[in-house]
């Protein structure tokens, strides 16, 4: 995965997170996953209930999480936990950055949390999709729940180009990050309209700004193609 400038007061991997990642590395290089994992202690014991479920493949959509759009460690953490999880399962792995503003260009917004691209050094199926934000007078914004406020701006198309590019499976996709009510909304949307594969939104790796955080589920109205788990 080809990786930009990393910002250098980025959290690290914790110590069981790292002892974690060094299995999985050497479980790859040695091609006995299986083997390794089934005498490992794991760190968290919803990491392995996530490997262990994962029935299907799916692709593992990572939004916003820039220094800059949090600095809650709790669900840097989560995230983190994530995207293991996801590479231990051989998923796909989508980093979705926003780069600046239209309207302010010259204020980049900065890349990815090193923890969590650190987590995915070395793994052919981590990719960065980079998108940069726009915003729409209120007359054009469009109010109906499955159109984004601003069209191609939720990194979806990024996430589909890629899948048809490299033949990955779209029938479900895991979806966490920041912010919740806002950005990964527009991003499970855009998943929605563009593929027909089920949506699954990871509640404890999803977060918001502190006043939205007792309400942004209720913007997710739950079905058949989306959940919270």
């Amino acid at each position: 995965m080809a990786v930009g400038h990393r910002p250098q007061t980025a959290p690290r991997l914790n110590g069981q997170s790292k002892k974690f990642l060094n299995l999985v590395q050497q479980s790859e290089r040695a091609n006995t996953r299986s083997c390794c994992l089934l005498n490992f202690h794991p760190y968290e014991v919803k990491t392995m209930k996530t490997i262990n479920n994962n029935v299907d493949a799916y692709c593992l959509v990572v939004v916003d999480m820039q220094p800059l759009f949090t600095k809650q460690r709790q669900t840097v953490a989560n995230v983190e936990r994530e995207v293991i999880a996801a590479r231990v399962s051989n998923c796909p792995v989508f980093f979705l950055e926003l780069e600046y503003d239209e309207l302010e260009p010259h204020i980049p917004y900065g890349d990815t949390y090193k923890c969590l691209l650190d987590a995915v050094e070395g793994y052919e199926d981590a990719h960065i999709c980079r998108r940069i934000g726009r915003r729409l007078p209120a007359d054009q914004v469009k109010l109906s729940w499955t159109r984004p406020k601003v069209p191609g701006q939720d990194g979806s198309a990024g996430v589909t180009r890629v899948c048809k590019k490299h033949g990955y499976a779209m029938n479900r996709f895991r979806v966490c990050g920041v912010q919740a009510d806002l950005c990964v909304l527009s991003s499970v949307k855009g998943l929605l309209r563009r593929t027909e594969g089920k949506v699954e939104v990871v509640e404890d790796a999803t977060n918001t700004i502190a006043c939205m955080q007792r309400f942004w589920r209720a913007k997710f109205p739950e079905g058949k193609r989306l959940k919270l788990v």
